[in-house]
């Protein structure tokens, strides 16, 4: 009963977890994680002291991941981001190992997960559903035109949706199954079908016929039979289901729509319930040659040529196909799988790596150092690959490490299949490289919940009666498991005290920050950060406050912490410039810009910051007759500008959609401007201040104020005077303009 009932809790928790988004974040862990830790403790000190229970000690291999995401703090380039992925590591590490511990325990609960796992995709691939009737309100369920349920990102929804559909597929077509079985497997595939249609995944198309492809091979003769009839049902029912709730084969209301899933979902369950039965043992042992299982695999690949040639010349099939569908095969090519400038990034990831390939830089270390390593301006806190991922995090060691723990386990439930042949394992491996497979290519793995669902169903396909040694209490004194069962308590005590430390924090801050009385805020922001020390908007919201109730001491303070959380940040560095700035220590601010610029080149924000800055200074130092300092600061802000110019102008005149705003604003260019008057030097201000167009009055006639000033003093005095004239007519404030900036050419 005590077994049912964590397994209860964790399927409970495995539902509601992932309605939040499929825990992208960070923060949205930190509850559950103390909650995972509290039930994985309390049901193995349960095991420890039932003698007839036993723990599969072998299993707390898992927990040499989370460990090498330990030794990175070496190096870890944010110490939050290193926090985040232990915890979200432990997280993972003790999902699996009570799921092995309890089907180790109540082999049925075997059962229970395969049915968690079938409720978890109705629910995944349904919730769009539920969005686009207006029955539930889930903000970007449906992105576009595209579904997305949870993850609010159509690429990974239809990786999950595609993986669950092969395991239907393959599990049905391993071996007989009872009715029920067939049913419960059967009834979701056309669901799972339709969303390849309906989130347009070019990704999930390319991989899935390759990863269909290996699982095809793995089968007997009957087997293949089945598998490719199975296949031709579901799509053939979900793109049917398809046509009609798109709309394409007439209009449809939501009764229509919710009929028309239930009547094909059904003639198909009925259509692989009588290929199932009909295939019997009879021909199982009459087709049994094993040279018949070439030629499926054979037909299939040319088949799969036939079908891609069809689609190049936009043959039969192609003409078929909604216009959305065909749009989304036409954009199929090489830049598909490295759509939005990815293979930069994976360029980019491996120079990252080779500064740091043995223990690497630690959890997040991407989202702080990609700015400093891109070769091209895009905009990525997601590196887009699991595999480049974890080398980053982790290191080759960790990474030896993480891919060492998967193949064990598969080596291990593939073992254990030729014995058996039980359907769960090639069912769940060929579900996991299909989630593997897009993840390498995605950032689906930055969704904790897939990395939960990974689990899930290696814990399914891992053996509960495997060959490792188990222990009862009368082997508890084996050196092993005492040296396991201590680590894991320790990891999991202080992975969780953090854990419960990070969303204390959190809270404090939310609670604090709402408050209208700035002193409130400040201490509260100041207990989130005793909390979590390691968290930079704690410290620079902090630093906001401050410098609204003008605390300097505080405010200079908290600057040097920034870049003592992350001394590899842009944002860290620009941030304390800003501090530093706000009390006019433009000296040490221009240092820590500069310094900001060093770790992300790409910024504006920083660049606009400088100028702003410094330009500003010049002019204040220029009107009251400080010639010399004047032209000194405005130097420093000519040449932040021609950095600016020589970083981003090669991108600004090639731009790509994933490119980061590199255009600076009027007000910056202006204040550019106003710098080369400053400095004399004319031509290269008229070049920059007639970059500002009209748009913005005030800015516009500043700066023609500005270039009417310097052609007189080029000596292009008819010019000048047809330029203010022609200004004079535009507006009545022309003359104050011009006149205002008469002591910049004296």
């Amino acid at each position: 009963m005590v077994h049912w009932i964590v397994f209860l809790i964790i399927g409970v928790s495995f539902f509601v977890s992932s309605y939040n988004q499929g825990l992208f974040y960070d923060q949205h862990i930190y509850v559950w994680q103390v909650g995972m830790s509290i039930l994985f403790l309390g049901y193995v000190l349960y095991l420890f002291f039932k003698k007839k229970e036993t723990i599969p000690y072998l299993y707390f291999i898992v927990f040499l991941i989370p460990l090498c995401y330990l030794l990175s703090f070496t190096n870890a380039v944010t110490m939050q981001g290193a926090f985040d992925q232990f915890i979200q590591w432990m997280l993972f590490a003790m999902f699996f190992f009570v799921l092995v511990s309890l089907k180790k325990n109540v082999p049925s609960i075997q059962t229970g997960m395969l049915v968690l796992l079938q409720l978890f995709g109705l629910f995944i691939a349904f919730l769009p559903f539920l969005t686009s009737w207006e029955w539930l309100a889930y903000n970007d369920a449906i992105l576009g035109r595209r579904f997305s349920s949870v993850f609010q990102y159509p690429n990974t929804y239809a990786a999950v949706t595609m993986a669950l559909l092969l395991f239907n597929i393959m599990y049905m077509s391993i071996k007989r199954h009872s009715a029920l079985s067939i049913i419960l497997f059967s009834l979701p595939v056309v669901l799972y079908a339709s969303t390849l249609f309906l989130s347009l995944s070019r990704g999930a198309m390319i991989l899935l016929p390759i990863i269909w492809f290996v699982g095809l091979c793995c089968l007997s003769f009957v087997g293949q039979v089945k598998y490719i009839l199975y296949t031709m049902i579901a799509f053939v029912g979900g793109f049917v289901f398809f046509m009609f709730f798109s709309n394409e084969w007439g209009t449809l209301e939501t009764t229509g729509q919710i009929i028309a899933l239930l009547l094909v979902s059904l003639i198909s369950m009925a259509l692989v319930f009588v290929i199932h039965q009909g295939v019997n043992v009879k021909a199982n042992l009459a087709l049994s040659n094993k040279k018949l299982r070439y030629i499926f695999p054979i037909a299939s690949f040319v088949g799969g040529i036939a079908l891609v040639l069809d689609f190049v010349y936009k043959g039969v099939i192609y003409n078929f196909l909604p216009e959305n569908v065909q749009n989304r095969i036409n954009n199929i090519g090489y830049e598909t799988i490295f759509e939005d400038g990815r293979i930069t990034f994976f360029f980019d990831a491996l120079d990252m790596f080779k500064n740091a390939p043995i223990i690497g830089w630690g959890g997040d270390g991407w989202s702080i150092l990609y700015h400093d390593y891109q070769t091209e301006p895009y905009v990525s806190n997601e590196v887009h690959s699991v595999l480049l991922e974890q080398l980053l995090n982790i290191g080759l060691l960790g990474f030896v490490v993480w891919v060492g723990v998967l193949v064990l386990f598969a080596v291990v439930s593939i073992k254990v299949f030729k014995q058996s042949a039980d359907g769960i394992v090639p069912a769940g491996l060929i579900a996991l490289m299909m989630l593997l497979g897009h993840g390498a290519i995605d950032f689906d793995f930055s969704f904790a919940s897939i990395w939960l669902l990974f689990f899930l169903i290696f814990a399914m396909v891992v053996p509960g009666q495997p060959e490792f040694p188990t222990f009862s209490m009368e082997k508890y004194k084996r050196p092993a498991a005492i040296g396991a069962s201590v680590l894991c308590t320790v990891l999991v005590i202080v992975s969780s005290i953090y854990a419960f430390r990070f969303e204390a924090a959190q809270r404090t801050a939310q609670a604090n920050t709402q408050s209208s009385n700035k002193e409130e805020v400040l201490e509260g922001l100041s207990e989130a950060r005793d909390l979590n020390p390691y968290k930079l908007d704690y410290a620079v919201n902090q630093a906001s406050t401050a410098v609204e109730l003008r605390n300097e001491d505080l405010t200079l303070e908290l600057s040097n912490q920034f870049t003592n959380v992350q001394p590899l940040s842009g944002t860290a560095w620009m941030q304390s410039g800003n501090s530093y700035a706000s009390f006019g220590y433009i000296d040490e601010a221009v240092k820590r810009y500069k310094q900001a610029l060093e770790y992300d080149p790409f910024n504006t924000g920083i660049y606009e910051r400088m100028i702003r800055l410094t330009s500003g200074e010049a002019a204040s130092l220029k009107q009251n007759g400080k010639d010399e300092e004047a032209t000194g600061i405005a130097d420093q802000a000519t040449e932040t500008y021609e950095q600016y110019t020589d970083t981003t102008l090669e991108f600004r005149q090639n731009p790509e959609s994933n490119y980061k705003d590199l255009d600076l604003n009027k007000s910056s260019r202006f204040l550019a401007g106003q710098a080369y008057m400053i400095n004399e030097e004319y031509d290269s201000g008229i070049e920059v201040l007639n970059t500002i167009g009209k748009a913005e009055e005030d800015i516009y006639l500043r700066a023609q104020a500005l270039v009417i000033h310097a052609l007189e003093k080029q000596g292009k005095d008819e010019q000048s005077k047809k330029k203010y004239n022609q200004l004079k007519n535009q507006n009545d404030k022309a003359t104050s303009y011009y006149e205002a900036y008469t002591p910049f050419f004296k």
